[in-house]
């Protein structure tokens, strides 16, 4: 799980969460046993190859897919959940604080929201990404493969964030 300093700034936290599909053979889009602190003034940047449950975990974080298995808890300040599929601008931001959820970020999305998590637009923000820059905007990055958590790195730079990858055997762009 990822950890803080601080007490009781908690806004969701997943406990060996599971979610498959039946209609897939061999749920290769679902995630197992994840376990998952996300903090208030958090940002969290989740990659790895194609299928390894990274929507679906945002999915679960928004609430939007019951878990198989496993617990979800979401504080009040993330029960009004942003999901969107990379399309983010600033008018997104000007209600009240809320988590935000973004599925295939690019560099300017992961710009925005590393502005917003840090002047409390926004509560906490999770992206999915294929682009390392993108990633590198964020306090930490989770590295997902067949839906379990391998790996999360805090403050990554462009190049670890590479060599996480490559070790994952995924995609990587600049």
């Amino acid at each position: 799980m990822e950890e803080s300093s601080e007490e009781g700034d908690e806004i969701v936290i997943l406990e060996d969460a599971v979610k498959t599909y039946e209609n897939l053979i061999d749920s290769a889009s679902g995630i197992r046993g994840v376990n998952l602190v996300l903090r208030k003034g958090r940002f969290l940047a989740v990659m790895g190859p194609e299928e390894s449950g990274k929507a679906t975990l945002l999915r679960c974080l928004a609430g939007q897919v019951r878990l198989t298995a496993g617990t979800l808890w979401r504080d009040p300040e993330a029960a009004d959940a942003v999901l969107c599929r990379g399309a983010l601008d600033e008018r997104a931001l000007a209600g009240p604080p809320r988590l935000f959820l973004v599925d295939g970020a690019e560099p300017a999305h992961c710009a925005l929201l590393r502005d917003a998590v840090d002047d409390g637009r926004a509560v906490a923000a999770v992206v999915t990404t294929e682009d390392v820059t993108a990633a590198a905007a964020a306090d930490a990055v989770l590295f997902l493969h067949q839906g379990r958590v391998v790996d999360m790195v805090a403050g990554a730079n462009p190049e670890r964030i590479r060599e996480c990858l490559s070790w994952l055997g995924g995609e990587q762009e600049s």
